[in-house]
């Protein structure tokens, strides 16, 4: 089995982007609601990590990427793989939710609704978060290599 260094260079700054969008999602959800501007930088973080979600999926579901890479190598894998891509669905659908929660919102919105929005989006970091751990254990199941669990 081999791995080509362009493809686990790929998917390493694909998790990179990824967790940095992440950490800017947190760094507002966790800031006071009440600010003013709070929703609207909820909306924005969102936005962004959606365009990091959304790169990571056309990169490693792509026909070099390195799911289809893994599977080709270890078809054993198949599974891990078909798991990994049915995350992307529920992950897109989740930043869909809290993008329309975010939207629906103004700035003289109750606590109770931004708490909700702010559930949302930590429910959405988990579930990132676990997406994130079951990929590094695909590629490391494949070829016994870190892709980086350590940042």
């Amino acid at each position: 089995m081999t791995l080509l260094g362009g493809t686990v260079e790929s998917a390493k700054k694909l998790r990179e982007e990824l967790r940095a969008a992440m950490i800017d999602l947190e760094r507002i959800i966790s800031s006071p609601s009440q600010a003013p501007t709070w929703i609207a930088a909820v909306h924005h973080r969102t936005r962004e990590l959606q365009g990091a979600l959304a790169r990571h999926i056309t990169e490693v579901e792509s026909e070099t990427g390195i799911m289809t890479r893994i599977v080709d190598d270890a078809p054993r894998l198949a599974g891990q793989a078909d798991r990994l891509r049915q995350d992307h669905v529920e992950l897109s659908d989740s930043i869909e939710h809290v993008l329309e929660l975010a939207a629906g919102l103004g700035r003289e919105t109750a606590a109770i609704e931004r708490r909700a929005l702010r559930d949302s989006a930590l429910e959405l970091l988990g579930a990132l978060s676990r997406h994130r751990q079951r990929g590094v254990d695909f590629v490391y199941d494949a070829y016994d290599f870190d892709l980086g669990g350590q940042g």
